[in-house]
Protein backbone atom coordinates (compact mmCIF):
# COMPACT_ATOMS: atom_id res chain seq x y z
CA UNK A 1 0.00 0.00 0.00
CA UNK A 2 2.82 2.28 0.76
CA UNK A 3 3.37 2.76 -3.30
CA UNK A 4 -0.06 3.01 -4.01
CA UNK A 5 0.18 6.26 -1.34
CA UNK A 6 3.66 7.13 -2.97
CA UNK A 7 2.11 7.25 -6.23
CA UNK A 8 -0.97 9.24 -5.71
CA UNK A 9 0.71 12.04 -3.20
CA UNK A 10 4.10 12.01 -5.93
CA UNK A 11 4.41 15.96 -6.63
CA UNK A 12 1.90 17.56 -4.40
CA UNK A 13 2.72 20.63 -2.53
CA UNK A 14 2.33 19.11 1.08
CA UNK A 15 3.06 15.30 1.04
CA UNK A 16 2.65 14.95 4.99
CA UNK A 17 -1.02 15.92 4.61
CA UNK A 18 -1.45 13.80 1.25
CA UNK A 19 -0.90 10.41 3.06
CA UNK A 20 -3.61 10.43 5.63
CA UNK A 21 -6.26 11.49 3.20
CA UNK A 22 -5.50 8.93 0.65
CA UNK A 23 -5.40 6.48 3.60
CA UNK A 24 -8.77 7.62 5.08
CA UNK A 25 -10.39 7.43 1.76
CA UNK A 26 -9.07 4.07 1.40
CA UNK A 27 -9.78 1.89 4.61
CA UNK A 28 -12.75 3.92 6.33
CA UNK A 29 -15.44 2.13 4.38
CA UNK A 30 -13.93 -1.23 6.17
CA UNK A 31 -13.26 1.06 9.70
CA UNK A 32 -17.47 1.64 9.38
CA UNK A 33 -18.40 -1.94 9.00
CA UNK A 34 -15.83 -3.73 11.32
CA UNK A 35 -17.29 -0.78 13.79
CA UNK A 36 -20.77 -1.57 13.34
CA UNK A 37 -20.35 -5.38 13.40
CA UNK A 38 -18.71 -4.71 16.98
CA UNK A 39 -21.17 -2.44 17.92
CA UNK A 40 -23.68 -5.33 17.39
CA UNK A 41 -22.03 -7.81 19.02
CA UNK A 42 -21.26 -5.58 22.38
CA UNK A 43 -25.30 -5.13 22.40
CA UNK A 44 -26.06 -9.13 21.46
CA UNK A 45 -23.52 -10.47 23.92
CA UNK A 46 -21.71 -7.79 26.05
CA UNK A 47 -24.43 -5.62 27.02
CA UNK A 48 -27.21 -8.35 26.98
CA UNK A 49 -30.07 -8.55 29.38
CA UNK A 50 -28.54 -11.60 31.40
CA UNK A 51 -25.20 -9.85 32.01
CA UNK A 52 -27.17 -6.25 32.38
CA UNK A 53 -29.48 -8.47 35.29
CA UNK A 54 -26.56 -9.25 37.39
CA UNK A 55 -24.97 -5.82 36.90
CA UNK A 56 -28.27 -3.72 38.37
CA UNK A 57 -30.07 -6.14 39.93
CA UNK A 58 -34.07 -6.24 40.66
CA UNK A 59 -34.21 -2.48 38.88
CA UNK A 60 -33.16 -3.99 35.97
CA UNK A 61 -35.33 -6.75 35.70
CA UNK A 62 -37.90 -4.70 36.59
CA UNK A 63 -38.10 -3.00 33.42
CA UNK A 64 -40.04 -3.16 30.56
CA UNK A 65 -38.18 -4.52 27.43
CA UNK A 66 -38.32 -1.78 25.80
CA UNK A 67 -36.73 -0.14 28.42
CA UNK A 68 -33.82 -2.92 29.29
CA UNK A 69 -33.16 -2.43 25.26
CA UNK A 70 -32.80 1.29 25.79
CA UNK A 71 -30.52 0.63 28.64
CA UNK A 72 -28.44 -1.86 26.51
CA UNK A 73 -28.37 0.44 23.29
CA UNK A 74 -26.95 3.38 25.48
CA UNK A 75 -24.24 1.27 27.41
CA UNK A 76 -22.85 0.44 23.53
CA UNK A 77 -22.76 4.28 23.14
CA UNK A 78 -20.65 4.66 26.17
CA UNK A 79 -18.09 2.38 25.29
CA UNK A 80 -18.25 3.92 21.20
CA UNK A 81 -18.20 7.18 22.33
CA UNK A 82 -15.50 6.83 25.09
CA UNK A 83 -13.42 4.70 22.49
CA UNK A 84 -14.19 7.58 19.67
CA UNK A 85 -12.78 10.62 22.15
CA UNK A 86 -9.64 8.43 23.05
CA UNK A 87 -9.04 7.93 19.53
CA UNK A 88 -9.71 11.70 18.46
CA UNK A 89 -8.64 13.68 21.78
CA UNK A 90 -5.11 12.04 21.66
CA UNK A 91 -3.83 12.82 18.22
CA UNK A 92 -5.41 15.73 18.28
CA UNK A 93 -3.16 16.63 21.65
CA UNK A 94 -0.03 15.32 20.00
CA UNK A 95 -0.30 16.90 16.91
CA UNK A 96 -1.34 20.19 18.78
CA UNK A 97 1.11 20.32 21.62
CA UNK A 98 3.49 17.97 20.69
CA UNK A 99 4.40 18.86 16.85
CA UNK A 100 3.05 16.10 15.62
CA UNK A 101 1.71 15.49 12.09
CA UNK A 102 -0.55 13.01 11.11
CA UNK A 103 1.52 10.69 9.46
CA UNK A 104 3.85 10.47 12.51
CA UNK A 105 3.04 6.82 14.38
CA UNK A 106 0.83 6.65 17.77
CA UNK A 107 2.03 4.68 20.60
CA UNK A 108 0.21 2.02 19.32
CA UNK A 109 2.74 0.63 16.78
CA UNK A 110 1.38 0.24 13.19
CA UNK A 111 -1.25 2.71 12.96
CA UNK A 112 -0.65 6.75 12.69
CA UNK A 113 -2.75 9.70 13.82
CA UNK A 114 -4.33 10.48 10.83
CA UNK A 115 -5.42 6.14 10.95
CA UNK A 116 -6.84 7.06 14.56
CA UNK A 117 -9.05 10.06 13.62
CA UNK A 118 -10.53 8.21 10.81
CA UNK A 119 -11.45 5.38 12.91
CA UNK A 120 -12.95 8.02 15.96
CA UNK A 121 -14.82 9.39 12.94
CA UNK A 122 -16.07 6.16 11.87
CA UNK A 123 -17.37 4.82 15.32
CA UNK A 124 -20.13 7.83 15.35
CA UNK A 125 -20.93 6.72 11.86
CA UNK A 126 -20.91 2.61 13.16
CA UNK A 127 -23.03 4.07 16.40
CA UNK A 128 -25.26 6.34 14.07
CA UNK A 129 -25.87 3.07 12.04
CA UNK A 130 -26.42 0.56 15.23
CA UNK A 131 -29.20 3.42 16.70
CA UNK A 132 -31.12 3.79 13.68
CA UNK A 133 -31.28 -0.02 13.62
CA UNK A 134 -31.47 -0.83 17.56
CA UNK A 135 -32.64 2.43 19.29
CA UNK A 136 -36.66 2.56 19.44
CA UNK A 137 -36.74 5.84 21.32
CA UNK A 138 -35.53 7.94 18.30
CA UNK A 139 -37.35 11.29 18.00
CA UNK A 140 -37.39 12.90 14.90
CA UNK A 141 -34.67 15.96 15.62
CA UNK A 142 -32.62 13.10 16.35
CA UNK A 143 -33.43 10.92 13.69
CA UNK A 144 -32.70 13.56 11.04
CA UNK A 145 -29.06 14.47 12.92
CA UNK A 146 -28.18 10.71 12.19
CA UNK A 147 -29.16 10.66 8.51
CA UNK A 148 -27.64 14.24 8.30
CA UNK A 149 -24.01 12.87 10.19
CA UNK A 150 -24.38 9.89 8.02
CA UNK A 151 -24.49 11.47 4.89
CA UNK A 152 -21.51 13.71 6.01
CA UNK A 153 -18.97 10.88 6.12
CA UNK A 154 -19.02 9.02 3.00
CA UNK A 155 -19.79 12.15 1.27
CA UNK A 156 -16.43 13.79 2.60
CA UNK A 157 -14.72 10.60 1.58
CA UNK A 158 -16.78 10.39 -1.94
CA UNK A 159 -15.69 14.29 -2.36
CA UNK A 160 -11.97 13.36 -1.42
CA UNK A 161 -11.79 10.29 -3.92
CA UNK A 162 -13.46 12.47 -7.11
CA UNK A 163 -10.87 15.50 -6.77
CA UNK A 164 -8.48 15.93 -9.68
CA UNK A 165 -4.75 15.08 -9.11
CA UNK A 166 -2.34 16.27 -7.97
CA UNK A 167 -4.10 18.44 -5.29
CA UNK A 168 -3.92 21.90 -5.77
CA UNK A 169 -2.67 24.28 -2.43
CA UNK A 170 -6.48 25.33 -2.17
CA UNK A 171 -7.98 21.81 -2.34
CA UNK A 172 -5.70 20.67 0.58
CA UNK A 173 -6.69 23.86 2.69
CA UNK A 174 -10.60 22.95 2.00
CA UNK A 175 -9.60 19.04 2.57
CA UNK A 176 -7.73 20.45 5.65
CA UNK A 177 -11.13 22.53 6.71
CA UNK A 178 -13.06 19.80 6.45
CA UNK A 179 -10.89 17.31 8.48
CA UNK A 180 -11.08 19.93 11.07
CA UNK A 181 -14.76 20.62 10.95
CA UNK A 182 -15.09 16.78 11.36
CA UNK A 183 -12.73 16.65 14.39
CA UNK A 184 -14.04 19.32 16.06
CA UNK A 185 -17.73 17.28 15.85
CA UNK A 186 -16.33 13.84 17.33
CA UNK A 187 -14.44 15.27 19.84
CA UNK A 188 -17.08 17.03 21.36
CA UNK A 189 -20.14 14.90 20.41
CA UNK A 190 -18.27 11.67 22.53
CA UNK A 191 -18.12 14.11 25.60
CA UNK A 192 -21.49 15.61 25.33
CA UNK A 193 -23.31 12.36 24.59
CA UNK A 194 -21.48 10.40 27.72
CA UNK A 195 -22.77 13.14 29.88
CA UNK A 196 -26.58 12.43 28.50
CA UNK A 197 -26.35 8.55 28.59
CA UNK A 198 -24.68 8.84 32.13
CA UNK A 199 -27.37 10.94 33.46
CA UNK A 200 -30.10 8.70 32.28
CA UNK A 201 -28.16 5.78 33.60
CA UNK A 202 -27.67 7.19 36.72
CA UNK A 203 -31.60 8.07 37.37
CA UNK A 204 -32.99 4.52 36.51
CA UNK A 205 -30.37 3.24 39.17
CA UNK A 206 -29.79 5.38 41.64
CA UNK A 207 -29.05 4.00 45.18
CA UNK A 208 -32.07 3.46 46.91
CA UNK A 209 -32.80 5.77 50.45
CA UNK A 210 -32.56 9.08 50.89
CA UNK A 211 -29.37 9.42 50.69
CA UNK A 212 -29.56 8.81 46.78
CA UNK A 213 -32.65 10.45 46.30
CA UNK A 214 -30.87 13.63 47.50
CA UNK A 215 -27.80 13.04 45.59
CA UNK A 216 -29.43 12.06 42.28
CA UNK A 217 -30.86 15.64 41.32
CA UNK A 218 -27.05 17.66 42.01
CA UNK A 219 -25.90 14.86 39.51
CA UNK A 220 -28.63 16.05 37.22
CA UNK A 221 -27.19 19.99 37.98
CA UNK A 222 -23.37 18.81 37.29
CA UNK A 223 -24.69 17.12 34.11
CA UNK A 224 -26.97 19.77 32.88
CA UNK A 225 -24.11 22.58 33.47
CA UNK A 226 -21.31 20.27 32.01
CA UNK A 227 -23.44 19.69 28.65
CA UNK A 228 -24.06 22.97 27.84
CA UNK A 229 -20.44 23.94 28.51
CA UNK A 230 -19.07 21.26 26.06
CA UNK A 231 -22.31 22.95 24.16
CA UNK A 232 -21.13 26.43 24.12
CA UNK A 233 -17.51 25.88 23.09
CA UNK A 234 -18.00 23.31 20.21
CA UNK A 235 -20.51 26.01 18.99
CA UNK A 236 -18.30 28.55 19.49
CA UNK A 237 -14.86 26.30 18.32
CA UNK A 238 -17.27 26.01 14.82
CA UNK A 239 -17.97 29.71 14.45
CA UNK A 240 -14.28 30.54 14.65
CA UNK A 241 -13.15 27.67 12.11
CA UNK A 242 -16.20 28.44 9.48
CA UNK A 243 -15.39 32.74 9.75
CA UNK A 244 -11.64 31.54 9.76
CA UNK A 245 -11.81 29.69 6.33
CA UNK A 246 -14.93 31.17 4.96
CA UNK A 247 -13.54 33.63 1.86
CA UNK A 248 -10.99 30.04 1.16
CA UNK A 249 -13.99 27.87 0.66
CA UNK A 250 -16.60 27.58 -1.99
CA UNK A 251 -19.67 29.60 -1.81
CA UNK A 252 -22.01 26.67 -0.83
CA UNK A 253 -19.50 24.97 1.39
CA UNK A 254 -19.90 27.45 4.47
CA UNK A 255 -23.63 27.87 4.29
CA UNK A 256 -24.06 23.83 4.06
CA UNK A 257 -21.43 23.87 7.49
CA UNK A 258 -23.70 26.52 8.76
CA UNK A 259 -26.84 24.57 8.73
CA UNK A 260 -25.26 21.06 9.77
CA UNK A 261 -24.11 23.07 13.01
CA UNK A 262 -27.50 24.52 13.91
CA UNK A 263 -29.02 20.85 13.32
CA UNK A 264 -26.39 19.65 16.01
CA UNK A 265 -27.03 22.43 18.37
CA UNK A 266 -30.66 22.00 18.17
CA UNK A 267 -30.68 18.72 19.26
CA UNK A 268 -28.00 19.06 21.91
CA UNK A 269 -30.32 21.51 22.77
CA UNK A 270 -33.10 19.06 22.89
CA UNK A 271 -31.07 17.36 24.95
CA UNK A 272 -30.48 19.86 27.84
CA UNK A 273 -33.61 21.15 27.73
CA UNK A 274 -34.59 16.89 28.65
CA UNK A 275 -31.75 16.78 31.33
CA UNK A 276 -33.04 19.99 33.02
CA UNK A 277 -36.82 19.25 32.97
CA UNK A 278 -35.90 15.88 35.02
CA UNK A 279 -33.83 17.80 37.40
CA UNK A 280 -36.74 20.14 38.22
CA UNK A 281 -38.47 16.80 38.63
CA UNK A 282 -36.22 15.53 41.01
CA UNK A 283 -36.30 18.85 43.05
CA UNK A 284 -39.87 19.10 43.34
CA UNK A 285 -39.98 15.14 44.51
CA UNK A 286 -36.80 16.07 47.23
CA UNK A 287 -38.94 18.99 47.95
CA UNK A 288 -42.15 16.76 48.85
CA UNK A 289 -39.83 14.19 50.60
CA UNK A 290 -38.65 17.04 53.47
CA UNK A 291 -41.95 18.31 54.03
CA UNK A 292 -43.50 14.49 54.63
CA UNK A 293 -40.29 13.88 56.89
CA UNK A 294 -41.14 17.36 58.69
CA UNK A 295 -44.78 17.13 59.19
CA UNK A 296 -46.85 14.36 60.68
CA UNK A 297 -48.49 11.58 59.17
CA UNK A 298 -51.26 12.69 57.16
CA UNK A 299 -54.69 10.28 57.84
CA UNK A 300 -55.63 7.90 55.21
CA UNK A 301 -57.53 9.32 52.40
CA UNK A 302 -55.92 12.99 52.79
CA UNK A 303 -55.40 15.77 50.83
CA UNK A 304 -51.94 15.69 51.83
CA UNK A 305 -51.92 12.17 51.08
CA UNK A 306 -52.50 12.54 47.68
CA UNK A 307 -50.12 14.96 46.95
CA UNK A 308 -47.69 13.42 48.51
CA UNK A 309 -48.43 10.04 46.34
CA UNK A 310 -48.49 12.15 42.89
CA UNK A 311 -44.93 13.37 43.66
CA UNK A 312 -43.65 9.96 44.45
CA UNK A 313 -45.51 8.81 41.15
CA UNK A 314 -43.46 11.29 39.15
CA UNK A 315 -40.54 10.21 40.80
CA UNK A 316 -40.98 7.11 39.68
CA UNK A 317 -42.01 7.97 35.81
CA UNK A 318 -38.45 9.53 35.98
CA UNK A 319 -36.92 9.94 32.31
CA UNK A 320 -39.37 8.04 30.75
CA UNK A 321 -40.34 9.42 27.60
CA UNK A 322 -37.43 11.91 27.34
CA UNK A 323 -34.53 11.06 25.12
CA UNK A 324 -31.18 11.22 25.41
Amino acid sequence: MEQLYTVVCHGQPDYTQCIPLVKAATFAPSYLLLLTTLCALLNHYTFSPRHLSKIYGAKYVSLTRKEQRRVGSLHVGLVMKTFAFIFMGTPAYLHTVGGYTWSDPAWIPGPTLGDMCTVSVMAFGALGIFDLIYDEHLGLVYLVHHMAMLACIPGFFAALMTLPLPLSPASLVRLGVYCQVSLTWVLFSSLGSSIAHLTYLLHQFRPKGPKGFRQIHKAFLAGFVAFTILLSFEAGAMAYSILRFWNQLPTATPLLLCLLQVLFTATKLKTARNIWTVYRRQVHALRAQVQRELTPPPTIGSEDEKICASFIMAEKQGFLGLEL
